[in-house]
Parts: structure tokens; sequence; C-alpha cells
């Protein structure tokens, strides 16, 4: 098992759409950023397969590995916007 990370990184003028909350649907989201914003995705390699075969291990590894990514967004003065993946 892997863990592939992606960093964009988006300078001044960017543009996001309306939020969740805005749009009628879930919570609000913190409010937009000024200047450079990064984005970090992460993808957790072989999941899907992993979630059927040992779900128990996958929850304890998402929870550390969440927890893990977290700390490190907001240590560096971020926000984590979601942790939520497309198959979970």
């Amino acid at each position: 098992m892997g863990v592939a990370l992606g960093v964009v990184t988006m300078g001044e003028g960017w543009m996001v759409g309306q939020d969740g909350a805005a749009q009628g649907g879930g919570a609000a989201v913190p409010p937009m950023p000024d200047g450079t914003v990064t984005f970090l995705l992460t993808d957790i390699e072989g999941s899907t397969r992993m979630w059927e075969a040992y779900p128990a291990a996958m929850r304890d590894a998402l929870e550390r590995h969440n927890a893990r990514v977290g700390a490190a967004v907001e240590g560096h003065g971020g926000t984590v916007v979601t942790s939520r993946g497309g198959g979970r």
C-alpha cells in the first residue's frame, strides 16, 4: 500500500464556485483565503480492494492518515476542507 500525494498551487485571481451551504447542501466552508492557495490531495493506492478485504484495519489506517495530514496542514496555518474520499 502506498499513499500518492498531489499538490496544486494557484496564484492570485483564482475562482471557486459557491460553497455547499450556499447551494443548499451541506455545512458552510471556511472563508476563501487571499493570495496564493495550495491544494493537497492524497490517495491511498489500492484502498478499494483493501476496504473489501480488511475493513477494520482500513478504518484505523484512514483515521491515522487523516490525523497526520490534518496536523501537518493545520500546523502550517492551513485548513482541511474535506477528508472524505470518493469511495468512502
